[in-house]
Order: structure tokens, then sequence, then C-alpha cells
């Protein structure tokens, strides 16, 4: 996950990229010296630096998410994290007030963002997908959070070619 930057994980359905980025966001909530502990990781993967975790999620519900988050714990994979989550149901610029409300409230730095389709308000190649893609990438800017990370999820699309894209417009591949 490279810092101040919006990160993309997206693949075919049903891969696990949402378990995938819990444990990512896990492990940054819990910071290197923790990460990094006799048996507590089996991962291999340790983070620089501590960070104050957040997830907005447009596909789940809080019940699926924490029972995520307890088996990865249960199994060893992370240790036990809090982690603020928001239900989101509006695409992000529609509900960025409240929306920046909870980040600032938790004071997150590292959000994951579940997912990117739902919470741009289209997926489409046509000039609303275009629209949309901006839309989406100027209210994370808007946020106005020094040092903002985003973990977004997004599903494989085919364009034109039959090539595996990121879901949807092409500008969300060129952002």
């Amino acid at each position: 996950i490279l810092k101040g930057v919006t990160n993309i994980v997206y693949g075919d359905k049903g891969v696990n990229k949402t378990t995938l980025c819990l444990m990512m966001l896990g492990l940054c909530a819990i910071g290197p010296d923790v990460a990094d502990g006799d048996g507590i990781n089996p991962s291999g993967l340790i983070p620089l630096e501590k960070a104050n975790v957040a997830m907005l999620d447009w596909e789940n519900n809080p019940d699926n998410t924490r029972y995520t988050i307890s088996r990865l714990v249960n199994g060893s994979s992370i240790p036990y994290f809090e982690l603020p989550y928001r239900k989101c149901n509006l695409p992000l610029a529609d509900d960025i007030e409240n929306i920046g409300k909870f980040l600032y409230k938790h004071n997150a730095n590292l959000v994951l963002i579940d997912s990117l389709g739902k919470a741009a308000g289209s997926d489409s190649h046509d000039s609303s997908g275009k629209n949309a893609a901006l839309r989406f990438f100027e209210c994370i800017d808007r946020f106005n959070i020094p040092g903002l990370t985003t973990l977004v999820i997004g599903q494989n699309s085919k364009d034109d070619t039959g090539r595996k894209t990121i879901f949807g417009s092409t500008f969300y591949t060129y952002y």
C-alpha cells in the first residue's frame, strides 16, 4: 500500500479481495512493532508504520465484515484490531459531508473503500462512467486529510479488446 495515494486491488468476483484488504488494514492498524511480534503475523507482511484505519462499505454489511475479521484473528493471521466501519448507500459524491465527518471523527488516514463501482456511482464505459470516475477521485482529494491513503476494491471488467481492466471506465485505470 503506497501512502498518500489511491491504491486499487481488483480482480474477479470471489477471489477474496475484501479478506486480503481487511488483513492489510489490520496489520496497518496494529503497526510494525506488533505485526513483527513472535508468531503473531504468519503472513510475512510488515507495515512500515501504524495507521488509523476505517472502512467505507458499499458492498457488504457490518456483521459479515466482523465475521471475516474474527476468522482472520482466530486463524492468527492478524491480531485483533478495532475497525471504524460505515455502511454506505449513496455514491461518495452524494454523501461526502457525512462520510467526511466519519473519517475526521476517527482520525482516519488509511481508508478501505469497498467497492469502486458503487462508491463512484457508475461503472460504465460511457461519459457517465467518465464523470463518475472524475467525481470519485475529486471527492477523495476534497477530504483534505494529510497523507490520506485509500485502498479501493474494484472488480475486473473486460475492455473492448477483451483485456481485463479495473471495473468500468478507463478513467479508473488512468487514475
